[in-house]
């Protein structure tokens, strides 16, 4: 039996949304065109057939008793005191004009105002534009004790 001859070869036309089996004249199946990088195509130079690509939404879930806590009040030298998050946060980060991050001790308070405790975490800041000052100011903070937390949602993000 010839194997050679047994097998059907095909090649799929996404535009018809089917299988072909044309075949050159060698018995070998077309090849794709390849284009010059120019847009659509990735980057071996193959035209890109899969269309838009879906947009990424920015809008993260913080959830409480996660280790989280934040604070609109962002003071210089480590004085930030934060609060725990106690309720279920859905944040857009596409509104901020600059996210950054930091790491370090940091200051816990209570419902009263008070400082807990200083606590080792991670830290989201997000900036914006204030037009008047013609500075960028941090709007809110966001601590993560939990470093699984903080890595999840900078995941999110990218």
């Amino acid at each position: 039996m010839d194997y050679e001859n047994s097998f059907s070869f095909g090649t799929y036309n996404p535009s018809m949304s089917e299988w072909s089996n044309e075949l050159q004249s060698n018995g070998i199946a077309h090849k794709r065109k390849r284009y010059e990088n120019a847009n659509g195509n990735d980057s071996n130079g193959c035209k890109d057939l899969k269309g838009p690509k879906p947009r990424v939404t920015c809008f993260v879930r913080m959830l409480p008793n996660k280790g989280i806590f934040q604070s609109e009040k962002w003071k210089p030298n480590g004085s930030t005191l934060y609060f725990p998050v106690t309720s279920h946060l859905l944040v857009n980060f596409e509104k901020y004009d600059q996210i950054s991050f930091d790491e370090g001790l940091f200051f816990i308070g209570d419902d009263s105002g008070g400082c807990l405790q200083k606590e080792q975490g991670h830290v989201i800041h997000c900036w914006r534009f204030d037009d008047k000052e013609k500075t960028l100011f941090i709007a809110i903070s966001y601590l993560f004790t939990n470093v699984f937390t903080f890595h999840d949602i900078v995941g999110q993000l990218s």
